[in-house]
């Protein structure tokens, strides 16, 4: 289970949140109430071994672990691909621009002397 907002309001305990079966806590500032003290208990250390067990089942029994997504993650997308032939372009006319300004500039300062 996960909490939608775990503050700065000190409404809720980590300790008891993590007893009662919460894995996650969301925007989890440091407060007083969110300290993890209670981890000297043996109670405490089984219930959070638990809260990870959860949290690493579901993301290893995710569809992005299984054979077909797994191929497909493996290479690299066309769109990025393109993405960064698209940035490698952009950034060869940008430094070609520069150049022919910067040329410009020194005819200008020639001519002007």
């Amino acid at each position: 289970m996960e909490t939608d907002y775990f503050g700065v309001y000190n409404y809720m305990s980590a300790d008891q949140a993590i007893r009662n079966g919460t894995d996650l806590m969301l925007v989890n500032y440091p407060t007083a109430t969110n300290d993890m003290q209670f981890t000297a208990t043996n109670g405490a250390q089984q219930r959070l071994r638990q809260s990870a067990h959860r949290i690493l089942y579901v993301v290893v029994n995710s569809r992005s672990y299984t054979d077909e997504n797994y191929a497909k993650a493996t290479g690299t997308p066309m769109w990025r691909s393109a993405l960064t032939a698209a940035n490698v372009v952009v950034g060869l006319l940008l430094v070609g621009w520069e150049f022919l300004l910067l040329r410009k500039y020194s005819a200008r300062k020639k001519g002007a002397a």
